[in-house]
């Protein structure tokens, strides 16, 4: 056996005597080179992919290897008037609003922070950050006013009054003000006056708060008024 492996290290030797080492052919002058504009160019275009596709998985300022915001800034540190790149800014600020609204309608205000100055760093949108600023504050505030008048309700307050905006909204917060009102009644076995700023407004709180109320009879009034509120009043029986 290491006699034949001898023989065949010997033949290799002599093979390799026998045919010359193959060489890339050479390349002629001003061919296969790229010029400084070309290998520009190729790395704008990589650059623009790897941003789209960071784009479209929300890898929007972060991780910091690999994130849109970086990619089409590297682009316009070489192309200034690049529009692409300056389009998928814009794109960037629009996902982080996108989110923040989302984040908003959860009333998860942390998170709309978050958003809020993601988008703000890019410096584009700038209205747009505004507007869901204004949104958020807007928000903030309902939530504290519907904490003051849980308060309220705790304290055995007589009246809650009910914001034009979350009467509107029919959101969160009005659910959460109603939830509070089906249990103190469940409790006191109160009446309870609905003034309302229509009769359809004040006939869907009445049926709100009826199906809030398991096993009781809900007894009252609807009125309408200029401000809408909810007042408790003694028990009917």
């Amino acid at each position: 056996m290491l006699i034949y492996k001898g023989l065949l290290a010997v033949s290799l030797l002599l093979l390799g005597a026998c045919v010359p080492m193959m060489q890339p052919a050479p390349v002629a002058s001003g061919q296969g080179e790229l010029s400084t504009a070309e290998r520009e160019e190729r790395a704008v275009e990589r650059l623009m992919w790897q941003a789209e596709r960071a784009l479209q998985s929300d890898r929007l300022m972060s991780p910091a290897a690999d994130n849109a915001y970086d990619r089409f800034q590297a682009v316009l540190l070489m192309r200034p008037e690049h529009s692409a790149a300056r389009t998928g800014l814009q794109s960037v600020v629009m996902r982080y609003i996108e989110l923040g609204r989302v984040a908003l309608a959860r009333q998860r205000m942390g998170d709309v922070a978050h958003y809020l100055a993601r988008a703000e760093a890019v410096g584009l949108g700038s209205e747009l950050v505004e507007e869901l600023r204004a949104q958020r504050d807007q928000q903030l505030a309902l939530q504290k006013h519907v904490t003051v008048q849980q308060d309220l309700l705790k304290d055995g307050g007589s009246r809650l009054m009910l914001v034009s905006d979350v009467l509107d909204d029919r959101g969160a917060a009005l659910q959460i003000q109603l939830s509070a009102v089906a249990e103190r009644i469940g409790k006191s076995r109160e009446s309870l006056l609905i003034v309302a700023r229509n009769d359809g407004e004040g006939r869907w709180l009445y049926k709100q708060i009826k199906s809030l109320l398991v096993g009781y009879r809900l007894r009252g009034d609807i009125r309408v008024g200029k401000e809408a509120y909810l007042e408790f009043q003694p028990p009917l029986d």
